[in-house]
């Protein structure tokens, strides 16, 4: 197969890219990398694991090779199939989209964590390897980012300066206070997009411990689907984090206001 350079995808908004994007003219992305170091290495580890997991292949959210390109011996890229619509944060931020949309892709989002091999993580969970179509259908990008136990990679929360005090649990560390990559942390890095919008935007990560379940507290007395109260209760405790995607379901997407932190706020002044 011949590739083409001509139609690249910016990554602008990515500084730590260590791979180029272009379309191909058969409507397939073509990931190369261009920067070989430490992290690179783990990403072509962890491509040729999950490129042949069959129990992944049969998961359709998450976007597989179609093909694994090598220079001679060597990975140095893969085709992918190219999704179409937003990134999961342009997604939610648009008024234009139905709130049960946005809802529902939290589900959806929810089935494929739920549906991963025991051993694999998606790891680097962030709104920018989300892809969402306008009915909250999700599609999971850049599998060479997922992490499996002896090759962590990268997650979110171990970015976050205020991680190692909100969420204290074992089971999130190494020793050395080194994050952990796991299933726990993929359900952390779940909830913490979910709670940034059912607070209405407000970044959790400014408040404290108490201050979140105290806001998690309000949320079970105004109605809130109790086994998603349960879960998010989870993340502040020693046990294993748990997910259940068909709560998800019963958000009652007219009462958003009143779930929002603002409303919080609102009702501790009454």
């Amino acid at each position: 197969m011949i590739l083409s350079f001509d139609h690249e995808i910016s990554q602008a908004y990515n500084e730590n890219a260590t791979a180029r994007l272009w379309i191909q003219p058969n409507g397939l992305v073509y990931k190369q990398y261009v920067i070989w170091n430490k992290t690179t290495l783990r990403n072509v580890l962890s491509l040729l694991l999950v490129g042949c997991c069959r129990r992944l292949r049969s998961v359709p959210q998450i976007v597989m090779p179609d093909r694994i390109v090598f220079h001679g011996l060597v990975p140095v890229g893969f085709l992918m199939k190219y999704c179409r619509g937003q990134t999961l944060w342009p997604f939610l931020e648009d008024n234009s989209v139905a709130r049960l949309a946005k809802r529902d892709c939290f589900r959806n989002l929810a089935v494929v964590i739920e549906c991963l091999p025991k051993h694999i993580f998606i790891g680097d969970l962030h709104g920018c390897n989300v892809m969402v179509s306008e009915d909250g259908s999700v599609q999971i990008i850049d599998v060479d980012g997922f992490s499996f136990i002896g090759n962590e990679i990268s997650c979110p929360m171990a970015l976050v300066s205020e991680a190692e005090m909100r969420f204290t649990a074992g089971k999130y560390w190494h020793r050395a206070t080194k994050y952990r990559i796991s299933r726990d942390s993929d359900i952390l890095c779940f909830f913490m997009i979910f709670l940034q919008w059912l607070m209405g935007g407000v970044d959790p990560f400014i408040y404290t411990t108490g201050e979140l379940l105290r806001y998690v507290d309000y949320l079970e007395r105004v109605g809130f689907p109790a086994e998603i109260v349960r879960m998010m209760r989870r993340l502040f405790e020693d046990e294993p984090n748990f997910i259940d995607p068909e709560p998800f379901s019963r958000i009652d997407t007219d009462e958003l206001d009143r779930y929002s932190y603002h409303a919080f706020c609102v009702s501790r002044r009454e």
